[in-house]
């Protein structure tokens, strides 16, 4: 069949002041900005079958301000009678799906980007920062995900994922990783299961969602013997 192909995007500028306590050598302004493009090829089989891909590409600075390219979706997609199917790198359901407060205005609220402003903080910075969900699910990694049709109101989502700290064409089988890694989110196994529900009642909207997520946590490389506790929540 032949593929249409979908274009989307959004881009920010951002201006900020930023007055600490820790700012030695630190100017107090700064500007930054961001620009993605999303590109979505799909076709439907003579079956009614739905079948395409998803790439976000990313412009973005690198070390030492080497300015990048990278993705952070690529996975196939198949739509059907049967549900969804989701194979490649993406976040998880409970980021894609989950009902929570409003975090798309501004600089996103709790969950935004003022933790990139701070100087000479980064390793106190809570390790949630820019994930308020779950914190594997925010993970942009290969896993696959399913999505079952919505009935009543009620859809339900299962999603695997091998490693967390591996993407795209990256073959990673290791159980280890570094140790300040394992802090800010080196899993193995990672597997998520819930659902949600919309539907209105007399003019009034009613969402909600409930997900529930584990994982083993990957050991230190440097400290072979240090272990860290599994994950869930």
């Amino acid at each position: 069949s032949k593929f249409d192909i979908t274009l989307g995007g959004d881009a920010y500028f951002e201006a900020g002041y930023v007055d600490q306590d820790r700012d030695s050598g630190l100017r107090n302004t700064e500007f930054r900005n961001r620009l993605r493009l999303l590109v979505t090829p799909k076709a439907k089989a003579d079956n009614g079958l739905e079948y395409g891909a998803r790439i976000r590409l990313l412009a973005e600075n690198g070390t030492n301000n080497a300015r990048t390219v990278t993705n952070d979706r690529a996975f196939m997609f198949v739509n059907g009678s049967f549900g969804t199917l989701h194979l490649g790198v993406e976040n998880g359901p409970s980021d894609d799906s989950g009902v929570i407060a409003p975090s798309d205005w501004g600089t996103g609220g709790v969950d935004g980007s003022f933790p990139s402003w701070l100087g000479n903080s980064a390793a106190n910075a809570p390790v949630t920062i820019g994930n308020i969900r779950a914190l594997i699910s925010g993970n942009s990694a290969t896993r696959a995900t399913y999505w079952t049709p919505e009935i009543a109101g009620f859809k339900l989502g299962a999603s695997y994922q091998p490693s967390s700290d591996s993407s795209n064409t990256d073959v990673n089988r290791s159980k280890l990783a570094l140790a300040s890694a394992n802090r800010t989110g080196a899993y193995r196994d990672v597997y998520e299961v819930g659902g949600t529900y919309t539907n209105s009642f007399g003019g009034v909207a009613i969402n909600g969602s409930l997900f529930y997520l584990g994982g083993e946590a990957k050991n230190s490389t440097t400290t072979p013997a240090q272990q860290f506790d599994k994950l869930s929540s």
